[in-house]
Order: C-alpha cells, then structure tokens, then sequence
C-alpha cells in the first residue's frame, strides 16, 4: 500500500522507509540495518509458524 496518506509519514511501510533511508537520503548503512530487520523479523515469523502446524 503506498497510499501517502496520513499526517505525514504515518503510514508508510517499513520497506518503503528502508528504501528512501538507503536510496533516497543515501544512508546505505541505516537502510542495510533495516533489511536485516525486516529479514530476521520474516524468519522469526515463518519459524513460528511452522513450528505451530505441527
């Protein structure tokens, strides 16, 4: 959803933000941080997942 609604940046995506902080505003260091974030936040719930199903 890239909607820009909002006051502000309300309610934007953390990918989005990950995006301008790297590419954008050309913090390639605070971007990285965030996509290991994101990658890390994805295995944890996929993990939890799975182990549920069981």
């Amino acid at each position: 959803m890239l909607t820009y609604g909002g006051p502000g940046t309300s309610s934007e995506l953390v990918a989005t933000y990950m995006y301008k902080q790297a590419f954008s505003s050309m913090y390639y260091g605070y971007g990285s941080a965030i996509a290991v974030f994101i990658a890390v936040e994805c295995f944890l719930w996929s993990d939890s997942l799975c182990k549920s199903s069981k």
